[in-house]
């Protein structure tokens, strides 16, 4: 590449760095226009850069897959700090994964308690990175919620993207998570190659059998750099305007066109939120009238694109070759 430079070193003592300067941000108006929309306002950090695990459609272009942390004394300093200056309603650990090295963690949930730095705070991690020990403990430091990428309710699709979870550990994490009063949210990747209608019914199936306390959804997106994008990289759609661009638009032609997903992303949400409506105590039937309405529609709309597309087909799997390591 022109002009490109050799990369230097990473960073290894990262508690050598400086502190984010907030100061140089509005941060005044991101809380308020932050609780506008969300009933509450929040400040960000992290505690560590990078991740060692190779999703296959997981970019790692910034910090790459190794990982290096702050001392757990930092990042409480840096908590106290915050709750003192800025006074959030809640934080936001914004790791890939908080829980990578368990015995940071169990320094990091020791040093917040030892001086008294609870704060609600919501974090990320993985399935098989957590137990009952981590969670009880991620609680008593003030974690009201933990998102984990459960993806999707197929074996199958989580394998091909090589996420090396379970459906099962998925299950379990979740329902640990809630049993000690947090809340459980899922990030749901819908449109990998190799998914298909059958495969998101079974996404939308376990998550009324989970019952996640939030979800997040998005379409396949690929970045360059990863597996993902090496294998439909013959099929990237050329010349798409930038702005117009984002999680929610696929810029691959697969097995289905964006329409189908369109449809998809709304079949699986109004499904879900129809099946919470229904276990309310007050049920609120005009809604689950009009939702179910929707619904049906989102998922006639599945229906007829994916018979319109029997003769796609989804991008062939890489050789083992071509794997990244």
């Amino acid at each position: 590449m022109r002009g490109a430079h050799p990369l230097a070193p990473a960073i290894t003592d990262l508690d050598s760095l400086p502190w984010p300067d907030r100061d140089v941000l509005h941060l005044d108006e991101y809380f308020s226009a932050w609780k506008s929309h969300h009933g509450e306002s929040s400040v960000s950090l992290i505690t560590a850069r990078g991740c060692p695990f190779h999703c296959a459609w997981c970019s790692s272009e910034v910090f790459g897959h190794t990982h290096r942390q702050r001392s757990a004394k930092d990042v409480v300093d840096e908590m106290l700090m915050l709750k003192e200056r800025y006074s959030p309603d809640i934080m936001w650990i914004s790791d890939d994964v908080l829980t990578i090295n368990k015995k940071w963690t169990q320094d990091f949930i020791r040093e917040v308690k030892a001086r008294n730095a609870q704060h609600p705070y919501e974090c990320l991690s993985r399935v098989d990175l957590v137990d009952r020990q981590i969670l009880k403990g991620l609680s008593e430091t003030g974690c009201f919620r933990i998102w984990y990428g459960a993806e999707s309710g197929s074996q199958k699709v989580l394998d091909s993207m090589r996420k090396g979870t379970t459906v099962e550990q998925v299950r379990e994490a979740a329902r640990i998570t809630q049993e000690l009063g947090m809340q459980a949210g899922f990030f749901i990747l819908l449109g990998y190659p190799d998914e298909t209608t059958a495969d998101i019914r079974a996404t939308i199936d376990f998550l009324k059998e989970t019952r996640p306390d939030v979800v997040g959804t998005s379409v396949a997106f690929p970045i360059k750099g990863t597996e993902f994008y090496e294998r439909v990289a013959n099929r990237v759609i050329p010349n798409e305007n930038w702005s117009s661009r984002n999680q929610n638009k696929l810029l691959f032609k697969g097995k289905y066109p964006r329409l189908y997903y369109w449809f998809a992303a709304r079949w699986l949400v109004k499904e879900v939120n129809v099946d919470k409506m229904w276990r309310m105590p007050n049920r609120p039937y005009m809604k689950i009238a009009v939702e179910s309405a929707k619904l049906i529609v989102a998922r006639l709309g599945v229906a007829l694109v994916d018979a319109a597309s029997f003769r796609r087909t989804h991008p062939k799997k890489l050789a083992p070759s071509q794997h990244h390591a």
